[in-house]
C-alpha cells in the first residue's frame, strides 16, 4: 500500500516475483537461460496437467503411466481416478470462515480431507504396498495434504490429532501450507483450496506461481477439494483454477481425470 500498489493485477504479481524469475524474464534472461522442459516426477495425467494450464504445453512428461504403481485400485470411486476435482459447493456449511489473523479456514473441506485420510488409512493394499513401505524405512511421508491458508493447515491438523490413526499411517502425512511445499514431493497430494466466499472473491488464488507449486507437488495421484462454482463464475474465468477446471471437465477418460460433485459427504 505505501508502494502505491492495487491489491491484485500485473503489478502486484511483478512486485511479488521472485528475483530468479525477474532475471529469466529479463532481457539478459532471454540470451543466457535454458529451459528444462521435461519432468519426471509427476504421472502423465498430472503432468499434462500442469503442461497445459502453466507452461502452455512445453512441459513433457518423462514418466509413463507404466512408472506409476498400481496400488490404488481398491479406493473408493470418487478417488480412483489420477486427477480428481472434489466439488464441495453443496455442502452444508461450504463456505470458508476467517481468523483473528486474518487467515481462512474451511470445515467443510477439513472434513472431506479426513474422510480421505481414512479411505487411504484402510486400504491393505495401500498401506502393504512396496512404495508406501519404502517410505515408512525411509521415514519418508507418502501423503501429502497441501493448505493455501494457514489457519486451514491448523484446523486439519486438529481434526487429524483428534483421531486415532495407525502409527505407520501417521507417520505417512505431512500436513502443510503451500508456501512451505516448494521443492517437496508425495506420492498422493491433496489440496485444500479453502476459499469459498458468495461473491467468489479470489484473494491470492488468482497467483499461478503458488497454484503451480500446489499442483505439481503430486507424483501418484491428485485430489483437489474445493468448491469449483468459485471457478466457475465469470469473473475468475482467466484465474489459474478457473483453467485447470476446464481442463479437467474437456477430457473423457475417467481413469485419469474426473470432477466428483460432493453432497451431504457423499458423491452424487
Amino acid at each position: 500500500r505505501r508502494l502505491g500498489i492495487s491489491k491484485r493485477g500485473e503489478e502486484l504479481d511483478q512486485a511479488l516475483g521472485s528475483d530468479f524469475e525477474r532475471v529469466f524474464l529479463s532481457e539478459y534472461g532471454k540470451q543466457t537461460c535454458a529451459t528444462l522442459k521435461t519432468q519426471y516426477r509427476m504421472a502423465p495425467a498430472i503432468g499434462s496437467l500442469v503442461s497445459a494450464c502453466f507452461y502452455e504445453n512445453v512441459l513433457e512428461n518423462g514418466k509413463t503411466d507404466n512408472d506409476v504403481p498400481n496400488i490404488y485400485f481398491r479406493l473408493p470411486e470418487k478417488i480412483k481416478s489420477c486427477v480428481t476435482w472434489l466439488d464441495t459447493t453443496s455442502l452444508s456449511n461450504a463456505y470458508h470462515e476467517q481468523g483473528k489473523s486474518g487467515s481462512l479456514s474451511n470445515r467443510a473441506e477439513a472434513d472431506v480431507i479426513i474422510g480421505i485420510l481414512q479411505d487411504l488409512a484402510n486400504d491393505e493394499t495401500f498401506m502393504n504396498s512396496e512404495p508406501v513401505q519404502k517410505c515408512l524405512e525411509k521415514n519418508e511421508q507418502a501423503i501429502g495434504v497441501i493448505c493455501m491458508y494457514g489457519e486451514q493447515k491448523k484446523l486439519i491438523h486438529k481434526k487429524f490429532n483428534e483421531r486415532s490413526w495407525n502409527d505407520d499411517f501417521r507417520r505417512l502425512v505431512k500436513i502443510d501450507s503451500v508456501d512451505s511445499y516448494q521443492g517437496k514431493e508425495n506420492r498422493v497430494i491433496i489440496l485444500s483450496l479453502t476459499r469459498h466466499d458468495k461473491v467468489c472473491s479470489t484473494g491470492f488464488l488468482h497467483l499461478p506461481n503458488r497454484i503451480n507449486v500446489a499442483l505439481s507437488r503430486a507424483m501418484d495421484k491428485l485430489i483437489i477439494v474445493g468448491a469449483k462454482t468459485m471457478w466457475e463464475h465469470p469473473k475468475n474465468s482467466k484465474t489459474p483454477l478457473a483453467k485447470v477446471l476446464r481442463f479437467i471437465q474437456k477430457q473423457n477418460n475417467p481413469q485419469d481425470y474426473a470432477i466428483k460433485i460432493l453432497k451431504n459427504g457423499a458423491k452424487k
